[in-house]
């Protein structure tokens, strides 16, 4: 079944509603599967050159017009083994730390292409979810990694709040990074997917975002906005891999899971924030507050850490938290 049929069951039973502008992406990212089944980088025919690659996709809108649902889908239909789906911001955390690793060398040149290479090597495909460019450490490496990658023939697609000529806008030199956007323009079909209607809004209308205190009708409050989130009663068991390190999750649905207070513990200890990707709720933060070994700073840097990465914009803190940021602030 391709992505687009998948979509329009979607519509049809009514877990999607009709949009224009999520059909025209749908149809591009479908043929862009379809154009990858055969792809293989660098492969010649006989005497013929290598086959180009395909070109690759940019969708940008505003919060909640699909592009994540959008991605999931052809993420999920991409015919290839050697594929990679990470938030952005993760993805140049990673990669700095290679490019630091690779300095290290004895034999030290030019990092740039060893870590291209490398990337290449785990991924024909590269998806980045939430395609933003707001540190000058990362600007001035763009280009050239993704020139490189480009031409290792690595297929890119990206989706991102903003369009392409407001990439690092107001940034320390700035004209640096415009060769970098004109490549994007040059390399990727760019696709705007700006709808009227704000999808997460409109499923979550109707929920409190803050409750307090922790009482058994706030866990029925957080039961409703659970099911009403995930069309579930109750998630499944699952896992989060962030930086090397599995984390078991009590419960998840799609892409909303909820953590016990442990669970956060571990992801927080030893873990940056912004490779905290899959988390929509945190219930009963304040046990996290109430623990002597975090901050309440800690909370709403995770929270921050959620809501960037964009997965549903909700942050549903179960607890007392007034009494306690106050004292820490102040220390």
């Amino acid at each position: 079944m391709s992505l687009l049929d998948r979509y329009r069951i979607a519509v049809k039973s009514g877990e999607l509603k009709p949009d224009d502008a999520q059909v025209h992406a749908a149809v591009r990212l479908g043929e862009l599967a379809g154009a990858l089944k055969d792809y293989r980088p660098g492969r010649r025919r006989f005497f013929a050159a290598a086959k180009p690659a395909p070109r690759g996709l940019y969708i940008w809108g505003d919060v909640g017009r699909g592009k994540s649902m959008l991605m999931d889908l052809f993420f999920d239909e991409a015919p290839l083994t050697e594929k990679l789906r990470v938030h952005f911001n993760s993805f140049m955390v990673e990669t700095h730390a290679q490019i630091h690793e690779e300095r290290q060398r004895a034999d030290a040149g030019d990092p740039i292409p060893p870590v291209a290479q490398a990337i290449a090597e785990r991924a024909r495909l590269l998806c980045f979810d939430e395609f933003q460019v707001t540190d000058v450490a990362d600007a001035m490496i763009l280009g050239r990694l993704f020139d490189r990658l480009f031409e290792l023939g690595v297929v890119i697609v990206a989706t991102s709040n903003t369009p392409p000529d407001r990439l690092y806008e107001g940034g320390l030199n700035r004209q640096l990074f415009l060769p970098f956007i004109e490549e994007i323009k040059t390399r990727l079909d760019v696709i705007a997917l700006n709808g009227a209607v704000d999808y997460r809004l409109l499923r979550m209308s109707g929920l409190n975002i803050y409750m307090t205190p922790i009482a058994p009708e706030t866990d029925r409050l957080m039961d409703r906005a659970w099911r009403k989130l995930t069309d579930q009663d109750r998630g499944a068991p699952s896992s989060l891999t962030v930086l090397g390190r599995k984390v078991i999750v009590p419960q998840a649905a799609r892409i909303a899971v909820a953590p016990t207070v442990g669970y956060m513990v571990q992801i927080i200890k030893g873990t940056s924030l912004a490779a905290i990707i899959g988390f929509a709720e945190i219930t009963r933060a304040g046990q996290i507050i109430n623990n002597a070994t975090f901050q309440p700073l800690i909370v709403f840097s995770v929270v921050a850490a959620i809501y960037f990465a964009l997965c549903w914009p909700l942050s549903l803190l179960a607890a007392r938290i007034e009494r306690h940021h106050k004292a820490a602030f102040a220390r």
